[in-house]
């Protein structure tokens, strides 16, 4: 092995040519005239500050790392327990069930009675039709009062837009517990 004059690197007994620096080996180190060293300029001491007592003191803090949360699940979301084929063959099914209400649920259950995706969506629909009779046996019971007649309108307009919701993710095929009645645990 021979060894670089000018950088000391180990190279081959039968390289010519340095592959660190590049130099050829036999030649003489290159003479470099050193110049006069100059002491080093010294620099000025600062002594470090001090807060004044009762000061707040700062220090910088490293940045926190993203600590990775996995994403949360909707609760009301239960596509995930229902077979693809299933959601595919009775899709339609599901979807007349939001669109016509109590004729929707006969045809579905015609269709299958045993479909636990179509059950589910009957079930929903249910729910709301019976919130609905709820609020319109309240609002007309208090028809002689102004604020139950309101309320009873603003909760059948949510559950009207509820109902084209549930339309709307059932051909996406998803499988979504409709708003304001999801905690209804009345049919099980």
């Amino acid at each position: 092995m021979k060894t670089c004059t000018i950088c000391n690197a180990l190279m081959d007994d039968n390289a010519l040519f340095c592959t660190s620096c590049g130099s050829k080996f036999g030649e003489a180190a290159p003479v470099v005239e050193a110049e006069p060293q100059q002491a080093p300029a010294q620099e000025a001491y600062i002594p470090p500050v001090q807060p004044a007592p009762g000061a707040p003191v700062y220090t910088q803090v490293p940045p926190a790392q993203p600590v990775y949360q996995p994403p949360v699940a909707d609760p009301s979301d239960h596509t995930a327990e229902f077979s693809a084929e299933e959601v595919a063959e009775y899709k339609l099914y599901a979807t007349f069930v939001y669109i016509s209400g109590l004729l929707g649920i006969i045809l579905a259950l015609i269709a299958n009675k045993e479909s636990a995706y179509l059950k589910f969506h009957i079930k929903q629909k249910m729910k709301m039709m019976l919130t609905m009779m709820a609020i319109m046996v309240v609002a007309s019971v208090t028809a002689i009062l102004v604020l139950p007649l309101l309320v009873a309108s603003v909760l059948s307009l949510i559950i009207s837009i509820a109902n084209i919701i549930c339309i709307v993710k059932t051909v996406q095929g998803k499988s979504v517990e409709p708003m304001l009645v999801k905690d209804i645990k009345i049919l099980k």
